[in-house]
């Protein structure tokens, strides 16, 4: 198994404009034995520019293997509609799939790799008819009708911005990350032929 490091997109930040404290990350992983960096461009509605990224890649892959990674499926001011909290973008809304897609296939032209935070999921409950937020808590069919809009959602979405990956770079591979119980697993969504082809099946990093 090998040992990964996330590095978000506000620490990539930081890391771009400070040389110190990149060396001192670079050390503190070779002590601790990460073997894999994923740097994300996408959080919170911004983007980094890929010349960011690129660069932090370069100096990084010296020491370790360097993937992409994105935290599609969160939103920023910049953007529609949200869920709860302010948190995650709702994916019917055609500005913030335009947003992911675009971070997708960024991340694409730079590495083979791409590991997809848990944030990419459908946490809008009013885009079914009759179904309000509370409703998820307290009724089955609610919940059930939620679901089976979501999934076909979440599949549709999932083809769009993994098509503009494979159109940068047709060697792309998509990792989703799901947490469960603290531990951090990689799933794939199923059901699609395009998913399948290009979302790979791990169960470790």
């Amino acid at each position: 198994m090998r040992l990964a490091l996330y590095v978000n997109r506000y620490s990539m930040e930081r890391l771009s404009s400070d040389s110190v404290l990149l060396s001192r990350l670079i050390d503190r992983a070779k002590e601790m034995g990460f073997q894999r960096l994923y740097l994300e461009n996408y959080r919170d509605g911004v983007t980094l520019r890929p010349e960011v990224i690129e660069r932090l890649r370069d100096a990084l892959s010296k020491d370790f293997d360097v993937q992409g990674g994105l935290a599609i499926g969160t939103w920023g001011q910049v953007m529609d509609r949200h869920g709860s909290w302010q948190v995650t973008g709702c994916l019917s809304d055609r500005r913030n799939t335009e947003v992911y897609v675009k971070a997708m296939a960024e991340l694409a032209g730079l590495f083979d790799k791409l590991l997809v935070d848990d944030f990419w999921a459908n946490w809008c409950v009013d885009d079914v008819e009759g179904v309000k937020e509370g409703d998820l808590l307290l009724d089955e069919a609610a919940r059930l009708r939620h679901a089976a809009y979501s999934s076909e959602l979440l599949y549709r979405a999932s083809e769009e911005v993994v098509r503009a990956a494979m159109d940068v770079n047709p060697r792309v591979r998509a990792l989703l990350e799901r947490r469960d119980e603290g531990r951090v697993e990689l799933v794939i969504p199923l059901g699609r032929v395009a998913l399948r082809s290009c979302f790979n099946f791990h169960n470790s990093l």
